[in-house]
């Protein structure tokens, strides 16, 4: 009795994921269902969604299997981890999405829609999650952010530009360069190329400025912090290197507040 009710709750948490808001058609002219996240959706729900195609917008969680035969859909950009209740392997607020047999699907940190066949029951994937619910044979394209909230629209406006990939990108050459004064030798320490954060400076082009103080600042911070780096290597200060370790963290976590704001 005790495991049934237990089995309940999983089910009824797991669920919060989304609520029937609407509905539309695909190319073919077929009924879809359009879910979103910030809404509830009760076991009945589920169980009336199964075998019915739905549609859904989200961001692809960075966990994935290496094959690409699923991803993790979440309602906010560059999550590793997948959310689950706690203290299970229950996901909750994170929706499976399985490709056709023939296709697999590739990374992308754009918002995407995503559109297939709701499949309900209780699995446990490859990685080890839980689910009682998930879209199988399904495709994603870009999403339309015309109708989404302000957050995304800035968002999706910079990543599109290539920038958290060469924000990081950078930031590892700072991290390397710590690291490596730990124990390359002092001849084989080389400068950090400034051209990366002038690239990263450019994205910004055409984009209000204002909007995006916060993130502009990690940039300023990144910049300042190579031009620093540089210089202590050009005067053989190779020692002070390790010091800047605090300095690329705060770095990293100014970025991830900022992909933090975007939230569907």
């Amino acid at each position: 009795m005790k495991k049934n009710i237990f089995a309940s709750i999983l089910l009824i948490l797991s669920v919060l994921l989304v609520s029937a808001c609407g509905n539309t058609k695909d190319t073919n002219g077929d009924e879809v269902v359009v879910l979103k996240f910030k809404e509830n959706m009760s076991p009945k729900k589920v169980e009336e969604l199964n075998g019915k195609k739905v549609q859904m917008t989200g961001f692809m969680a960075t966990t994935s299997p290496l094959d690409g035969k699923y991803v993790y859909l979440m309602n906010m950009p560059y999550h590793k981890t997948p959310y689950c209740i706690p203290n299970t392997n229950q996901l909750a607020n994170t929706l499976t999405v399985y490709s056709t047999k023939d296709k697999s699907f590739d990374f992308v940190d754009l918002p995407i829609t995503v559109t297939g066949t709701f499949k309900s029951g209780d699995e446990v994937d490859s990685l080890g999650y839980a689910s009682t619910y998930r879209l199988v044979d399904a495709s994603y394209s870009t999403a339309n952010v015309d109708g989404l909230e302000k957050a995304i629209k800035e968002y999706t406006a910079l990543v599109s530009k290539g920038f958290v990939q060469e924000y990081i990108s950078a930031l590892t050459e700072v991290y390397k360069l710590v690291y490596e004064s730990r124990g390359v030798p002092e001849s084989k320490l080389t400068p950090i190329d400034v051209t990366r954060i002038g690239k990263i400076k450019g994205m910004f082009s055409g984009l209000d400025a204002s909007e995006y103080a916060d993130v502009i600042k990690a940039v300023d911070d990144l910049d300042n912090l190579v031009i620093t780096m540089n210089k202590t290597i050009k005067d053989k200060e190779y020692n002070t290197l390790v010091t800047y370790e605090e300095r690329a963290q705060s770095c990293f976590s100014q970025l991830n507040l900022w992909l933090m704001k975007p939230n569907l």
